[in-house]
């Protein structure tokens, strides 16, 4: 699932219960928006599994993920 940008605009707790319910149900997450170095390290840490934005590299050739879009 890519979740709106907005998302990275709420609180810590609202970020990490959001991924986590996704989790329950088996849904992957792509965070985009990651412009700054310490919203790398947060996004992990809150367990996303894809970040894409201006301070992360782009994507291998080869890379395979396939995410849905999904409004959040």
């Amino acid at each position: 699932m890519s979740a709106a940008p907005a998302l990275l605009k709420e609180n810590d707790d609202t970020i990490k219960r959001i991924i986590n319910t996704c989790h329950r149900h088996s849904i992957l997450i792509l965070l985009p928006g990651i412009n700054r170095a310490e919203d790398v390290n947060l996004c992990w840490s809150f367990g996303a599994d894809l970040l894409e934005g201006n301070y992360i590299p782009p994507p291998a050739e080869d890379t395979d993920f396939s995410f849905s879009p999904v409004i959040v």
